[in-house]
């Protein structure tokens, strides 16, 4: 995981991304992550952004405003909501750096996987993106 990180493998898509929007602050914990994750402000919206280490899959959700506890499967995004054409300029940069965007389902869907100190089957956001929370949302 340290070699990972030090070698930084998505600076070039992180950089593009910085150029489109109005900042870019990594979040990433590395004793809980398995993704870089960012958050980036495009005017008075905020997004996160998570790229996995473990494959080529990333997922892009709004963040949780100011007195939210939870975020909902609705705030999962593989397409910039209509009006957000500076969001949609990172999410093509996102797919042209080789992603796939997962979406809410796709990220809630079970697999055959044992996570240290748990037994599977566990949701593919546990495994791609954060070894602890198994979807980042209640419904």
């Amino acid at each position: 995981m340290r070699d990972t990180v030090a070698r930084q493998p998505y600076a070039a898509t992180v950089e593009s991304i910085g150029r489109s929007v109005d900042r870019v602050e990594e979040l990433s914990d590395w004793h809980d992550d398995v993704a870089f994750r960012y958050a980036v402000q495009i005017g008075n919206e905020r997004w996160m952004v998570l790229l996995s280490i473990v494959g080529p899959v990333a997922c892009v959700h709004r963040a949780a405003r100011d007195g939210e506890l939870y975020l909902k499967a609705a705030d999962f995004v593989t397409e910039a909501p209509a009006g957000n054409a500076r969001l949609g300029v990172v999410i093509s940069i996102i797919k042209a750096s080789g992603f796939l965007i997962l979406n809410a389902e796709q990220v809630a869907q079970e697999m055959m996987f044992n996570p240290v100190n748990d037994v599977g089957p566990c949701p593919v956001f546990r495994v791609f993106f954060s070894d602890l929370e198994d979807v980042p949302w209640s419904e």
